[in-house]
């Protein structure tokens, strides 16, 4: 993540504070207690909430449609950046829960196989009835009769309700929402996602994070009618690995929409400054965290056993509605030719969802009363903006020349900051960050730099400084002879 989005997501956390107080102290308590950056923390706190909350409630956008809650998020962090630790712990509740359906699931298993063992023995004895009745006579049809409707009685095989798929095949993840109609897909190594079949059936996923019903076809069985499914997925990659898709599948992922609808967060790894006497022990918040989460699961297992549950709407207030209206206008713009998102269009046209969906979440998780107010959903919004400016990092990246010098004017940072205005441009070449010493890359970031007018070159004598205070005027005798004991 850049430097400047962590600091503006740092910002947020500090207007969390008095309008999402739990959600605030959550995320600083993990960031702490991990050694990790708050962008992570906050990714895995807002799986978390979606995966608990995506069943029971949906957001109704100032436009009418409702939308559901589920959220798609992708972590782009190094080996060693304790992402595993992080999604365990933040989603413990979630885990537990689990076991806790596996206990029912086995409970009832061992129940079924009683009842269907006493339904096969009455089937037995119903059809050698059938077999010593003539047929066509009156006591064969009163057989066949009782027959018929103890088929129909067949005891129902249980299913165990699954929460969470972490490395799953296609079929038993579908299987899944069409019995439950939700399910999460979370995993701290999410190559094994992306490279395995689920990732091969995108259109699902994403009619499962759009809410639309679609059709899965099985050879030689009746087809899976899958109706408002709600899935949230949480996958975590190393960037290194991820290019290594190839870019046939990435294209596919892009094309597919997959890419488009993720909100992503590209932390800084913060090794080498995670020193226990700075660690923080308290785990107070993280306690509170665990509360809140069983108390939504506790909502959501009463919600699936009721047949006639209806999911509850969460709307904007007028406030938020306005701002919200003012938001997607200023996004659409920005996908006009040679502004931000020109290029991006398909991820674009998704951020006013986005925005309602987090504004959703933030504002459920933390227990609020009422429609979503304007403070709420402007935390969203800024939220929603760091993942998409890290989303055209990744994905959009500018040209390289572009990228090289800003890099090369960071690196001419320290020269400003000291006020020295001229060096040698040989000198600077050789000194330059690594990238930039070879395959031209030097010239091609200062030709730039120079287009933007943020350095110039003059000559002195035969040698060629820069200037790295091109608005001043130039005065030749204004370079020290000396010049190169600067740097």
């Amino acid at each position: 993540m850049k430097q400047e989005e962590t600091v503006g997501l740092k910002m947020t956390l500090v207007k969390m504070q008095s309008v999402l107080p739990l959600i605030a102290n959550i995320v600083k308590q993990t960031a702490q207690y991990f050694q990790v950056d708050i962008a992570l923390a906050l990714m895995a706190l807002l799986g978390a909430a979606s995966t608990s909350l995506h069943y029971q409630i949906d957001v109704k956008s100032p436009l009418g449609k409702r939308h559901p809650v589920s959220l798609a998020l992708m972590l782009f962090l190094d080996s060693g950046g304790r992402k595993s630790s992080v999604l365990e712990r933040i989603m413990a509740a979630l885990y537990s829960y689990e076991v806790v359906l596996t206990d029912l699931f086995m409970k009832a298993y061992a129940n079924y196989k009683m009842e269907i063992e006493v339904w096969k023995s009455e089937k037995k004895i119903l059809e050698r009835l059938c077999r010593k009745e003539m047929v066509g006579s009156e006591q064969y049809a009163e057989v066949v009769d009782r027959l018929e409707k103890h088929i129909e009685a067949e005891p129902e095989a249980p299913w165990c309700h699954q929460l969470i798929f972490e490395d799953s095949t296609f079929l038993p993840f579908i299987t899944q929402l069409s019995k439950s109609g939700h399910a999460a897909i979370v995993s701290a190594e999410g190559m094994t996602i992306l490279e395995g079949k689920l990732s091969d059936e995108v259109a699902a996923i994403n009619a499962g994070w759009s809410g639309e019903k679609f059709r899965f076809n099985r050879t030689g069985k009746p087809p899976m009618l899958i109706s408002n499914p709600r899935v949230t997925s949480v996958i975590a990659v190393q960037e290194e690995f991820f290019r290594k898709l190839g870019k046939g599948k990435l294209d596919r992922l892009r094309a597919s929409g997959f890419l488009a609808r993720q909100l992503v967060f590209s932390p800084d790894a913060m090794m080498g400054s995670r020193l226990l006497e700075h660690r923080n022990e308290s785990t107070e918040y993280l306690k509170q965290l665990d509360e809140r989460l069983t108390v939504i699961l506790e909502g959501l297992h009463e919600a699936i056993q009721n047949k006639g549950f209806k999911r509850k709407v969460v709307t904007l207030s007028p406030e938020a509605d306005a701002y919200w209206r003012m938001t997607v206008d200023n996004v659409e713009r920005m996908m006009a030719e040679g502004e931000f998102y020109a290029v991006a269009g398909d991820h674009a046209s998704k951020l006013g969802e986005n925005v309602l969906r987090v504004a959703a979440v933030l504002h459920e998780f933390e227990g609020l009363e009422g429609p979503i107010s304007k403070n709420v959903l402007e935390i969203a919004k800024e939220i929603t903006r760091s993942c998409s400016h890290d989303f055209m990092r990744i994905f959009c990246p500018p040209p390289r020349e572009l990228v090289d010098a800003d890099d090369l004017y960071a690196y001419f940072q320290v020269y400003i900051n000291r006020n020295q205005r001229f060096e040698r441009k040989t000198y600077l070449r050789q000194c330059a960050p690594n990238k930039l010493r070879k395959d031209g890359r030097f010239n091609e970031a200062l030709a730039v730099l120079i287009n933007q007018e943020r350095i110039r070159i003059v000559s002195h004598g035969r040698t060629e400084f820069i200037d790295f205070m091109p608005h001043l005027p130039y005065v030749p005798a204004s370079i020290p002879s000396n010049n190169s004991s600067l740097s």
